[in-house]
């Protein structure tokens, strides 16, 4: 089945910090849903996708929201329940998501998604009916963006409304001082290369005083932690899509620094505010190249964050963190030339410990 999202006209809005967009009506459009329902929803709406993948849930649509919520503070909340496997898309408000993830048994897959909407809006949850694609026509009054809503809006659609194309995180392309960059990597903000991406350290700013909220001092929390890939080295062992993100040997290195007093923890395991907390605690987080990570943007002053890479598929840096976060961020390559783990490594690894780079 294939579909576009249309909408009647956009504005654009330009503030110091962010360029964003007003779509009015914004609606989804099937080939067969003439004469079906309308419903339309009255006001400022936000239109947010659960996603899987927490670098993505947090980097790129709470950033979104927390940013509009500056320039339009009557801003409400809508679900998309996107699947790849099914025709139906619900839009569904917080209770009914929540509702549905409680009822299935996701292993934690989404913990973190339920606990973070749980901190925006607390527990007043939206009571509106749910609204599914295959039985109404829905329209959005105003549905603001800061870029396209990826799963939603097909880019040509922009193109027949004469719009500025918005900023694609995945790939794109700009012009500075008439030299043309191509980038293939996510977000992170820092360097010229991601000067369009800026509104993401300002969004990340915004989330992590929202998040501190929620953190508090345990001292039955290790100071030491390790951030385990095991849960996500099942996941994608059979993934054609995503080997890079598989790391077959990575016992070596957590045995490694759970001999230097390291406690190894599945972020998985825990909710979102519970996984923030672990990180708040900790003077020391290492793990391999990965959204374990990520979790470091709550981190205290002088925290010392230490990125380990071991497979030559996976380059993302945690680095940009320190822009918004106090902490220090190590990376150490653990690859030899042919991106294989060097025989060295204990070797390299002792040299940090030796540094103090572990507190030892």
């Amino acid at each position: 089945m294939s579909y576009e999202c249309i909408f009647d006209s956009a504005e654009i809005y330009n503030t110091d910090k962010v360029e964003y967009y007003c779509l009015k009506n914004f609606r989804k459009s099937h080939s067969y849903s003439q004469g079906r329902e309308e419903v339309f929803l009255e006001g400022n709406y936000f239109i947010i996708t659960p996603d899987e993948f927490l670098w993505h849930f947090i980097s790129e649509q709470l950033t979104q929201y927390e940013l509009l919520l500056q320039e339009v503070p009557d801003l409400k909340l809508l679900f998309l329940n996107i699947s790849h496997y099914i025709s139906d898309t619900p839009i569904q408000t917080l209770k009914e998501f929540v509702e549905q993830i409680n009822k299935k048994d996701y292993d934690h897959k989404f913990a973190y998604f339920e606990d973070a909407v749980k901190m925006y809006l607390g527990e007043d949850l939206d009571k509106t009916n749910i609204y599914n694609y295959s039985s109404f026509n829905f329209v959005v009054e105003n549905a603001y963006t800061i870029f396209d809503l990826r799963h939603m809006i097909d880019p040509k659609t922009f193109a027949r409304k004469r719009i500025k194309k918005p900023y694609y995180l995945n790939s794109y392309k700009f012009v500075y001082e008439n030299q043309t960059y191509t980038v293939y990597d996510h977000a992170p903000w820092s360097g010229l290369e991601n000067i369009s991406a800026s509104w993401q350290k300002d969004g990340m700013i915004l989330i992590r005083k929202r998040f501190h909220n929620f953190l508090k001092e345990d001292e039955s929390l290790p100071k030491k932690i390790y951030i385990d890939r095991s849960d996500a080295n099942s996941k994608w062992t059979k993934s054609k899509t995503f080997p890079q993100r598989i790391f077959k040997k990575e016992y070596i290195v957590k045995d490694y620094f759970k001999k230097h007093g390291f406690v190894p923890i599945v972020m998985s395991k825990y909710g979102y505010i519970d996984q923030l907390n672990f990180y708040f605690n900790a003077t020391h987080i290492a793990g391999l190249c990965g959204t374990g990570l990520l979790g470091g943007f709550v981190a205290k002053n002088d925290t010392i964050l230490i990125e380990v890479y071991t497979n030559k598929g996976y380059n993302f840096s945690y680095s940009y963190l320190t822009e918004i976060s106090p902490i220090d961020v190590i990376s150490i390559e653990l690859r030899n030339g042919d991106g294989e783990l060097n025989r060295d490594l204990y070797n390299i690894l002792d040299k940090y410990k030796g540094a103090g780079f572990f507190g030892i």
